[in-house]
């Protein structure tokens, strides 16, 4: 499995730019057997930046709408025991059994934690917050509820839905730099657990009281389409 990719779908940028050099490198790269699941939209970014650092790579992208993608990305996680997983921008749920494979899971949430679920790129529209931003955490078996490591978060200045869908994948993208950053300083998954732990000890961020299913952002939608169909949740 050392630095094998599932045949997946391939994934693409999708507009998400993050540049410039990481900082602080761990002679030798990060050697962890570590394991990647993303979304097709953004995937091929993010394994190109993890392959440049990481020598036991395996990287997954998971299609929502091919049901067969995601029993084989299951399949895959189940083949070994795993030191690092890093969810970017993936709405994939790994069942408790193959999360006990993973020691360190995290999960990169295109939303702050008040926006629990999907409607990352709805909810902030909707119901006009303020501002908007992406959340690290760490994996359990219920959905965006493990503990929050560190939050990105910024002015809310997207008018549509696409420009909201821009820019969180903008700051999913910053959110996993800064991540391949910390292991690259700290070396071991070990040592990376301890930083993010630093980490979360200096902010208070709690989730959200409210869990959104998907079906739960398609009746709110429709009903918001009903009552208001030139909102802008809709351009």
């Amino acid at each position: 499995m050392q630095g094998s990719q599932s045949k997946l779908h391939p994934g693409s940028a999708g507009g998400a730019e993050a540049s410039g050099p990481l900082i602080g490198r761990t002679p030798g790269g990060w050697n962890a057997a570590t394991l990647l699941i993303s979304d097709p939209n953004l995937g091929g970014w993010a394994e190109a930046l993890l392959r440049r650092h990481c020598r036991d790579l395996t990287a997954l992208c998971w299609d929502r709408s091919k049901e067969a993608t995601r029993k084989e990305a299951l399949a895959v996680v189940a083949t070994r025991r795993w030191d690092l997983c890093i969810s970017f921008y993936s709405d994939l749920i790994i069942p408790p059994d193959l999360l006990d494979r993973i020691d360190l899971a995290l999960n990169i949430h295109p939303a702050l934690p008040a926006v629990r679920g999907t409607g990352y790129d709805a909810i902030p529209l909707v119901d006009a917050h303020p501002s908007h931003g992406t959340t690290l955490h760490r994996m359990v078996e219920e959905i965006d509820a493990g503990q929050i490591f560190h939050v990105i978060e910024r002015p809310l200045e997207a008018a549509t839905a696409t420009e909201l869908r821009r820019t969180n994948q903008v700051l999913c993208a910053r959110h996993l730099r800064m991540l391949c950053d910390w292991m690259l300083r700290c070396g071991t998954p070990q040592a990376l657990e301890a930083q993010l732990q630093k980490l979360a000890a200096g902010q208070s961020r709690q989730w959200g009281d409210a869990y959104l299913s998907r079906r739960d952002l398609d009746d709110l939608l429709a009903t918001l389409r009903c009552l208001d169909p030139d909102h802008s949740v809709f351009r």
